[in-house]
């Protein structure tokens, strides 16, 4: 082949892959747009933190490049902009979408079943925690690398699949077992093949070692390893969550859907092994590819999501897609329906799961909720920016034993705990976790209370230390509620100002109230050394009248 044959099907191959490959891309983007409505939480706090070098890795990180390359590129452009990330994101999606439909070409699929699978991958419900989640990018980077290294190998160009191999490996687990995959791909496999596929191996196996001394695995951790039936039970689970519509969000299967994913592995695999027969070994190539995506994460006892599922599914919409539309002849009028069709589909479950809430108010999908509570609680702290913050833990339980120890709250994990002070801090507000109120907090110092998904409003001293003797005096814990009465009382003047304010409480008031004349009888009868009880007692009397309480004995 002369280099003027290879600039015509170069040239010819564009003008095949450019009208559908446009489609899908800004097709998923499109059905993708509520994701520029995400946020940062969990994670994100911690690469944003590393990005903007606030905190410094303690060891090496087997996803090197999807967890500290990518950030400190894309961190002096956007800072802490969510959306500039998001939109990131959503081209990283657009070529993964684009990509599909090469490989759809690459393995002799016509231009309807090319359509129809970049169209599956560009509304698939798998795609909505990498794209909402910023840490998701990780995800999508492993996809798009590992989708691009199978494009070049189909076009048995040797060199581009050993640096997006390399890439893919280093961005995500899903992609160690790609050498295994290279040797169906590759059309002609020569020494520089082969040489290809040792040095993706040898990487995959250092990154195999790398995840096993970098990541916990201990029992009861998310990353503790499983036995052979977790392995089986979270195969159907992923062969569940690639048919299921996202819709409702579901984490645990019941006997029906776990028989519907092994079936579909078992259907797929029936179904190759006919077509091997008959010299049609791409659906179980396509199998082999799915599978091998999945393989690290069946290994694991108890961490397994649907998003873990997405790169596994590209096979399977590929072969969907085949076998659908395949005897369908291509036209401009039919193409463009299926499209809206499916796009309009994509964006809805896309907003419904955003939008989806529970009884109680509160986001349904388990992202969209620590998103919005991450929001929330920042957007909070950032409006006392001229005033030091302290957030509260107070202990909610009568256990002594950890009362000293923050605790991995929802609040506390969504907005990156102590990551998030040092974050702050670049903004220059003064912020802090306590897990009591000691006089060595500033004065002027706001404090808001860790309660659930929300932070609350306590105030300035001696407010937060009224709150918090309510609190004590509704768990039954009588002596810290008089120590932080007698705190409240010290830190006043004449009078101790409060305003009450019912929806701030942390523990329902009926609690509080059924405990008042406990907590009454208890400051008579305790040892009073400094003649203090009989004004903590007035204070205390005075308090519940103000509050509304009824004070009722209790026998």
């Amino acid at each position: 082949m002369n280099s003027n044959t290879k600039t015509h099907n170069s040239q010819y191959e564009a003008r095949e892959l450019l009208p559908i490959g446009l489609i899908v891309a800004i097709g998923a983007i499109f059905c993708r747009l509520p994701a520029l409505g995400a946020w940062w939480n969990l994670d994100d706090w911690d690469l944003l933190a590393r990005a903007a070098n606030v905190i410094f890795s303690d060891g090496p990180s087997p996803r090197v490049f999807s967890q500290i390359v990518f950030w400190e590129v894309f961190h002096p452009i956007f800072g802490d902009n969510a959306q500039g990330w998001a939109f990131v994101r959503l081209l990283i999606f657009g070529g993964i979408s684009w990509t599909t439909v090469r490989i759809c070409k690459h393995l002799g699929m016509e231009k309807l079943p090319r359509l129809f699978a970049g169209l599956l991958v560009a509304a698939s419900p798998l795609a909505f925690t990498p794209l909402y989640w910023a840490s998701g990018v990780q995800t999508l980077l492993g996809a798009l690398f590992a989708l691009r290294a199978i494009d070049f190998a189909l076009q048995n160009r040797i060199w581009p699949v050993l640096l997006l191999g390399v890439l893919s490996i280093l961005s995500k687990e899903n992609a160690i077992l790609l050498p295994l995959i290279l040797p169906f791909v590759f059309i002609n496999r020569t020494w520089k093949h082969w040489l290809v596929i040792a040095l993706l191996g040898a990487l995959a196996i250092f990154e195999s070692w790398l995840v096993l001394i970098t990541f916990n695995h201990t029992p009861g951790m998310p990353y503790a390893l499983g036995d052979i039936q977790s392995v089986f039970t979270h195969l159907a689970g992923y062969g569940w969550w690639m048919l299921s519509p996202g819709i409702p969000y579901t984490i645990k299967l019941g006997l029906v859907e776990l028989i519907a994913g092994l079936s579909l592995w078992l259907l797929w695999g029936i179904y190759s092994f006919r077509t091997w027969r008959n010299d049609d070994s791409v659906p179980a190539i396509l199998l082999i590819s799915s599978l091998a995506s999945i393989a690290p994460a069946l290994a694991l006892k108890t961490h397994h999501y649907p998003y873990m599922a997405f790169l596994a599914a590209i096979p399977f919409y590929i072969l969907v897609a085949q076998l659908a539309v395949s005897r369908f002849s291509f036209s401009i009028k039919k193409s463009v329906i299926m499209s809206v069709m499916i796009l309009l589909i994509g964006f809805g479950l896309m907003e419904a799961r955003i939008t989806l809430r529970t009884s109680d108010g509160l986001a349904a999908d388990p992202v969209v909720f620590k998103t919005s509570i991450s929001y929330a609680a920042v957007s909070k702290i950032r409006t006392f920016q001229n005033n030091p913050v302290v957030i509260l833990q107070p202990s909610v339980s009568i256990d002594k034993e950890n009362a000293g120890l923050l605790r991995p709250t929802p609040i506390y994990n969504a907005i990156g705990g102590q990551t998030l002070v040092s974050l702050l801090a670049l903004e220059g507000i003064d912020l802090s976790w306590k897990t009591g109120l000691t006089r060595s907090i500033p004065k002027d110092a706001i404090i808001l209370v860790d309660a659930g998904p929300i932070l609350k409003f306590w105030g300035q001293m001696p407010q937060p230390l009224i709150y918090l003797a309510l609190s004590d005096i509704a768990l039954g814990k009588f002596t810290e509620a008089r120590f932080a009465l007698r705190e409240a009382m010290i830190s006043s003047d004449t009078t101790m100002p409060f305003m009450y304010d019912e929806s701030q409480l942390i523990l329902p008031p009926s609690e509080i109230e059924k405990n008042c004349e406990a907590f009454l009888r208890f400051l008579e009868l305790d040892s009073d050394i400094n003649g203090e009880n009989e004004a903590i007692t007035e204070t205390a009397v005075d308090l519940f009248d103000r509050c509304g309480f009824t004070r009722e004995k209790n026998d």
